[in-house]
């Protein structure tokens, strides 16, 4: 009898044991949902504002010999980019919701110019890597991109965070579904990464083609530039943008 009643009691504890357990396993459970939802809200942030991208290029020896600073404006689904190449500067503005409306203004040797889209965007394979880094303060991920054009392959490593939502420039980059802060080829001499943020609110005027461009080709551009190169590259083969010429 004294037995029976130890093995109720004992099995009675430790039903209430249980009960405690799934209890306390439950309110952690909802507890990290809240967290979660409340870190997910964080990461679909939307960035307004201009970013600066500094890209330093190495010799074989991999000692930086140059760099350049790319200026990103971006609101949306709108971006413009500037780049300078000594005193010619080569202006991209894109809608992404529109894939025609890829403009690019090329102020060469006193000349300015305007080129309409010339090729079509490739999207690269991405495979993802283990590990994270850091960038601009931001925690990022890693991944590898490869890019195949008709004569040549591209490998690029990319961090990107997590904790801002994918933005138009670099779109193709979109399938990691983060912000891209850096990207070195793997067998190339460059290495582009964000130098700063500066967020503010954008006018749509910032994206609208300024008058006095004449309108060409891109391979009258290309014509115009065969003498002359920016940065060892012909324009069509300008930019970290992969694309593959019409």
């Amino acid at each position: 009898m004294c037995l029976t009643q130890n093995l109720n009691t004992s099995a009675k504890i430790n039903i209430r044991q249980l009960i405690v357990i799934v209890a306390i396993a439950t309110f952690e459970f909802v507890l990290m949902s809240c967290v979660h939802t409340k870190t997910k809200v964080k990461i679909r942030e939307q960035f307004e504002g201009i970013v600066t991208y500094l890209k330093i290029v190495y010799d074989i020896n991999k000692k930086p010999i140059k760099s350049s600073k790319t200026l990103v404006y971006i609101k949306g689904s709108k971006y413009k980019c500037i780049n300078k190449y000594g005193n010619n500067t080569v202006t991209e503005i894109q809608d992404m919701n529109d894939k025609n409306s890829q403009i690019f203004l090329v102020d060469y040797k006193g000349g300015k110019y305007k080129v309409g889209t010339y090729g079509a965007r490739l999207n690269p394979v991405i495979k993802y890597m283990w590990g994270t880094g850091t960038n601009a303060g931001y925690m990022c991920n890693i991944a590898e991109a490869t890019t195949w054009y008709k004569t040549d392959t591209m490998h690029e490593v990319v961090y990107y965070t997590m904790e801002m939502a994918p933005n138009p420039y670099r779109y193709d980059l979109k399938e990691l579904n983060g912000f891209p802060m850096r990207w070195f080829k793997m067998r190339g001499n460059s290495d582009t990464r964000v130098e700063g943020f500066n967020k503010q609110s954008l006018s749509d005027d910032e994206f609208k083609v300024p008058a006095g461009y004449k309108s060409v080709t891109g391979k009258e551009m290309d014509d115009i530039m065969k003498n002359h190169t920016f940065n060892g590259k012909y324009f069509l083969q300008l930019g970290d943008n992969p694309f593959e010429i019409r």
